[in-house]
């Protein structure tokens, strides 16, 4: 897999639902997309689900 220009390497991060200590947050790179499932733990947020769906160039 050919390493993408740093320029290229950007994250947009949107935090969709926070509520009773768990929250949703997707992150969309230009060629993949995720959505995390946090909980906050001991006051701190852990990650404990990863979806992940690619993005197809030119779509």
């Amino acid at each position: 897999m050919p390493v993408m220009p740093e320029a290229a390497r950007t994250a947009q991060t949107k935090i969709v639902d926070v509520m009773d200590g768990m929250a949703f947050v997707e992150v969309t790179m230009p060629n993949v997309y995720f959505v995390l499932q946090l909980a906050s733990l001991d006051g701190e947020w852990k990650v404990l689900n990863i979806l992940t769906k690619r993005i197809m160039p030119g779509r």
